[in-house]
C-alpha cells in the first residue's frame, strides 16, 4: 500500500506501525476498490471459502467480529473522552478490530469515517498497550454507538487454533508452528 502524501500531514507518528492510525486510512480508502470491503490483519488467515462473509457485508452493510474484555478495561480515559463516549459505551464489549467490512456509502459509512476521523486525534488513538488497543478501541466505542451487532469470535476470529468445521478465520498472531497445520485438499481426506 502507498499512502498518499497528505497522511504524513496529519501528525508525524500517523503511519507508527503499532500505533495502528495508518490501518483506519487503509479500512477508509479501500471504499475506491469495491462494492464490499472485507479487512483481514496480518496475524490471521482463512480457514474456509469467506462468502457468507461478503453475504453479510451486502446485506448488513457492516461486518464486525465480537472480542474479549469490556472497552473500560482496554480504552483510556483520554479517548473516551475524546469520543464523548456513554457509560454504556465503556461498558460495552470490545471487538476484533483487525477482521472487519463494511459496504462503501452503506448504512453504516459513518462508523468507517469516525474511525478514520478519531485516529487523527494522536490522544485518541496513540497508548500503551496494556491499557489500550488503538483503532480497536475506537472501532469497538463505535460499534456500541451505532448498535452493530458483532458477529461470533468462535466462526470468525478464533484465537486458540482450528477448532469447528464452520470456522472461518484462525487469529494466530503469527505465533504458531506451521509445520503442526494440517490443511487438506478439497476432497481428499
Amino acid at each position: 500500500m502507498e499512502f498518499p502524501a497528505w497522511v504524513s500531514d496529519i501528525y508525524p507518528e500517523f503511519l507508527t506501525p503499532k500505533q495502528y492510525a495508518w490501518k483506519t486510512f487503509v479500512i477508509k480508502d479501500a471504499a475506491s476498490y469495491g462494492d464490499n470491503i472485507f479487512y483481514l490483519d496480518s496475524g490471521a488467515m482463512l480457514v474456509r471459502d469467506i462468502k457468507d462473509i461478503y453475504e453479510k457485508i451486502e446485506k448488513n452493510h457492516i461486518f464486525v467480529v465480537g472480542g474479549w474484555g469490556q472497552n473500560k478495561t482496554w480504552t483510556h480515559d483520554l479517548c473516551f473522552k475524546i469520543m464523548g463516549a456513554s457509560e454504556k459505551e465503556k461498558n460495552a464489549n470490545q471487538i476484533s478490530a483487525g477482521i472487519q467490512g463494511y459496504k462503501p456509502n452503506g448504512r453504516f459509512q459513518r462508523y468507517v469515517d469516525e474511525g478514520f476521523l478519531y485516529a487523527c486525534i494522536k490522544s485518541a488513538i496513540f497508548g500503551d498497550h496494556k491499557n489500550h488497543r488503538h483503532d480497536q478501541s475506537i472501532y469497538s466505542v463505535l460499534v456500541s454507538r451505532y448498535g452493530i451487532e458483532p458477529e461470533d469470535i468462535g466462526i470468525y476470529g478464533e484465537l486458540q487454533g482450528i477448532l469447528r468445521p464452520d470456522q472461518a478465520i484462525y487469529v494466530h498472531r503469527r505465533a504458531f508452528p506451521v509445520s503442526k497445520i494440517q490443511l487438506k485438499a478439497k476432497g481428499r481426506e
